[in-house]
C-alpha cells in the first residue's frame, strides 16, 4: 500500500528534532538569527496550547536540537534521480563513496522503483538501500527486487559494546537479558555502521592543503552533537621515520580520576589540544544565551540558578552556572551539552552536502555557524540568500614543520567525546530513583565496554599521505634550475616543479620603492636621479640614439646621440645659439657654474664664458 511518506519525508518526524519548551519561551525561540519570525506565545508559561510553538510553525522552525533531515531537504540531492550520480563532480563519484554505493545498489534494483517510480536520493538510498525479498511474512507476498532493507545502517559503531557491557552488569534501565541472537546482530550493526563511516569522506592532498569532501547527503558529520566530532590527525616525519609533530594528536589527558563503580583509577582520553592551530576539528557547539538564563532565573532561580552549564574536562569542576551566565552581559553565551536548555547554536563547522542551497538552509534553521564558511554570505537578521551554493568539501591548509619528508593524515570521526560522557556524569544529581546511577553506569561502560579500545576511541574514515616516505630530499630551485622543470619533488614538500615556491622567479623591485642612492644603483634596471638625500630612484632606461649628434638638436632636453651629455651640456651644441650665454649677468658663483657654457673667475669675480 503506498503511504505519501515512506519514501523520505517521514525521516523527518525524527530527524528535524526540536524543543517545544525552548521554542516557545526562549527570547529568540531556540533559532539561527537569520532564520525568520516563529509564531509563539512570547514566553507566556503555562498559556493555552494554541499559542505554542509547536502549534503554529513547521517543526524545523523553532528550538533548534537536531536538523539532519533539513540538511537533506537543502541539498541538490532530495529530488535528483540517482542515476545521475555519473553526471556529478568527480570526487563524489568516489567509488566506495555513500553517494556511489546508493547508485550501485539501485542499479541491481532496476534503476527506478518497481512500481515506475523514479528513484531519487532519499534516506533510504543510503540507510535501507534496496535488497530483494518480501515485504512481509504473509503467504502469497511478492518477492521484490527493490525491497528497502530494514537495517537502518547509520555511522553508530560504538554504543553495541556499551549495551552489551551494561546487559553483563544489569544496569540497563530498558531491554535487559539480550539472546545470542540480539548480541550477534549488534555485532553486525557496528561492522556496518563502520562500513558506512568509511564511506561518508575522502581525503585529498593537493601540495600544502588538503580537501575533505563531503560523500553524503547531509552534512558531514551530522546528529545531535553529544560530543560527536571528526578531526584531521596529521603525523610529520622525517627522512629517517621520525615523528616531528603530531596535529590533532589523540591520547590520555594527563591526569587520574576514579570511576564511582569499581573505585578503579582512568586516566581520560580526548584530543589534547582542543584550540591547536594545527588541528581541525569539525563539530557542532550549542549554547545558553545570557537572555535565556535571565529567564529560567525569573521562573524559579532556586531551581535554575545552581544548574552548572558546563565542568572542566580535567577538574570536573563547573566552569559557570545558569545564574553566573545570567548576570552576564546581554548577547553573551556559554557553550552546554544541555540537551533541553540549548538555545542557541554557537558554532557549526561541519562540511554542507552536496548542492546546499543557502535559502533552504536558512529557513531551515540548518545554515553553518558562522554562516560565511564554504563559500557563504555574511547574513544579518532579515536577510535572505536565494541563488547561493554552499561549497561541499573543506580545504584546510597545512602547516609542515621544518624537516618533514612525509606526513600520515587521518579524518577521525569519534561518536561520543570525554567531554560529553564527563558531563552526563556530573550533570546528573543522582535524585530520581529510577534514573539517579545512569550517569554513573554510563561512565563505566565507557570505560570498561570493551577492553581492546577503552573509552570509545576514534574511528578512521579516511586516509592520505603528504609528501614521500621514500623521498631523500635535495634542493628544489632556485628559479632556472634543471630541479624546477625535471618532474620532480626534490626537496619532499610535496610539491613539484613550479608548483613549488622554491622556484619561483626573483620577485622584481620596483625602482621607486628604493629609497637609497646606494641600493638603487645596485640594481642595474635603475638610477638614482638628484641629490643623494633628496633624489628618487627611476628605471635607468637603456639610451637608444636618435640622431648622429645634437646639431640642430640642443634644446629638447634629450640626450639624441647617447654620448652622456644633453643639449648644451654636449660639445656639438658649442655653437648653437641656444647655448650662446651672456655669462657676465650672472654676479654669483652659484648662479654663473649652474650654466654649462660658463665658469666663475674667482680671482676677478666675474662669470666668464668657458
Amino acid at each position: 500500500m503506498a503511504s505519501n511518506f515512506h519514501r523520505g519525508d517521514i525521516c523527518g518526524s525524527c530527524h528535524d528534532v526540536s524543543n517545544p519548551a525552548v521554542g516557545d519561551l526562549a527570547p529568540q525561540n531556540g533559532t539561527q538569527p537569520w532564520s525568520g519570525a516563529v509564531i509563539s506565545s512570547g514566553g507566556n508559561l503555562g498559556g493555552p496550547i494554541e499559542e505554542k510553538a509547536a502549534f503554529n510553525n513547521p517543526p524545523y522552525k523553532y528550538g533548534i536540537v537536531e536538523r539532519t533531515f533539513s540538511e537533506w531537504k537543502s541539498s541538490a540531492l532530495d529530488d535528483m534521480d540517482v542515476r545521475h550520480v555519473p553526471n556529478l563532480p568527480a570526487e563524489l563519484q568516489t567509488e566506495s563513496g555513500a553517494l556511489n554505493m546508493a547508485y550501485q545498489s539501485s542499479l541491481l534494483a532496476g534503476g527506478t522503483y518497481e512500481d515506475g517510480t523514479t528513484r531519487t536520493f532519499s534516506c533510504q538510498s543510503c540507510h535501507m538501500r534496496p535488497d530483494i525479498g518480501e515485504g512481509c511474512n504473509k503467504a502469497g507476498a511478492l518477492t521484490r527486487s527493490d525491497l528497502p532493507k530494514h537495517d537502518l545502517t547509520g555511522g553508530n559503531y560504538w554504543m553495541w559494546p556499551l549495551i552489551k557491557y551494561q546487559d553483563q552488569q544489569g544496569t540497563l534501565r530498558l531491554g535487559g537479558g539480550l539472546t545470542q541472537l540480539q548480541l550477534d546482530a549488534m555485532d553486525a550493526g557496528r561492522i556496518r555502521g563502520e562500513d558506512q563511516l568509511r564511506m561518508a569522506a575522502s581525503l585529498d592532498v593537493i601540495g600544502n592543503t588538503v580537501k575533505v569532501t563531503n560523500l553524503t547527503g547531509h552534512k558531514l558529520i551530522t546528529g545531535y552533537p553529544e560530543g560527536r566530532r571528526m578531526w584531521l590527525n596529521i603525523k610529520w616525519y622525517d627522512v629517517n621515520d621520525v615523528l616531528i609533530r603530531e596535529d590533532g594528536a589523540y591520547g590520555g589527558l594527563g591526569v587520574s580520576l576514579t570511576n564511582p563503580v569499581d573505585s578503579q583509577p582512568f586516566e581520560p582520553q580526548s584530543i589534547l589540544n582542543l584550540h591547536d592551530v594545527n588541528t581541525k576539528i569539525y563539530e557542532a557547539h550549542p549554547a545558553i544565551t545570557q537572555e535565556w538564563a535571565a529567564t529560567l532565573m525569573a521562573v524559579d532561580e532556586t531551581l535554575y540558578g545552581p544548574i552548572p552549564v558546563g565542568y572542566d574536562r580535567l577538574t570536573g569542576q563547573p566552569t559557570i552556572t545558569i545564574a553566573d551566565l545570567a548576570a552576564q552581559a546581554p548577547g553573551t553565551y556559554e557553550k552546554s551539552f544541555h540537551f533541553v536548555l540549548n538555545d542557541y547554536v554557537a558554532e557549526d563547522n561541519r562540511i554542507p552536502p552536496y548542492g546546499f542551497d543557502c535559502e533552504q538552509a536558512r529557513v531551515r534553521n540548518a545554515l553553518p555557524v558562522p554562516t560565511t564558511q564554504y563559500g557563504g554570505p555574511a547574513l544579518a537578521p532579515g536577510d535572505a540568500c536565494a541563488g547561493i551554493t554552499y561549497k561541499h568539501w573543506d580545504e584546510v591548509a597545512l602547516n609542515p614543520p621544518g624537516g618533514a619528508t612525509y606526513a600520515d593524515i587521518t579524518l577521525y570521526y569519534q561518536g561520543t567525546s570525554w567531554e560529553y560522557i564527563q558531563f552526563l556524569w556530573l550533570a546528573n544529581d543522582q535524585q530520581n530513583a529510577f534514573l539517579g546511577q545512569e550517569g554513573v553506569n554510563m561512565l563505566d561502560a565507557w570505560i570498561n565496554a570493551d577492553p581492546a579500545a577503552p573509552m570509545v576511541p576514534p574511528f578512521p574514515m579516511a586516509s592520505a599521505t603528504w609528501g614521500d616516505a621514500g623521498c631523500t630530499p635535495v634542493s628544489e630551485g632556485p628559479y632556472g634550475e634543471v630541479t624546477c622543470a625535471d618532474g620532480v619533488d626534490n626537496d619532499c614538500d610535496g610539491l613539484i616543479d613550479t608548483a613549488d615556491p622554491d622556484c619561483d622567479p626573483p620577485q622584481q623591485v620596483a625602482c621607486a620603492d628604493y629609497v637609497d642612492k646606494a641600493s638603487c644603483n645596485a640594481d642595474p634596471s635603475c638610477m638614482w636621479e638628484g641629490s643623494p638625500k633628496t633624489g628618487v630612484c627611476v628605471d635607468n632606461v637603456p639610451c637608444e640614439p636618435t640622431a648622429p649628434d645634437e646639431v640642430g638638436l640642443c634644446d629638447d632636453g634629450i640626450d639624441n646621440d647617447c654620448d652622456g651629455a644633453t643639449d648644451c651640456a654636449d660639445t656639438d651644441c658649442t655653437g648653437d645659439p641656444v647655448c650662446q650665454v651672456d655669462c657676465s649677468v650672472y654676479t654669483t658663483r652659484n648662479l654663473c657654474n649652474a650654466q654649462s657654457a660658463c665658469n666663475w673667475d674667482n680671482k676677478n669675480k666675474v662669470c666668464v664664458p668657458l
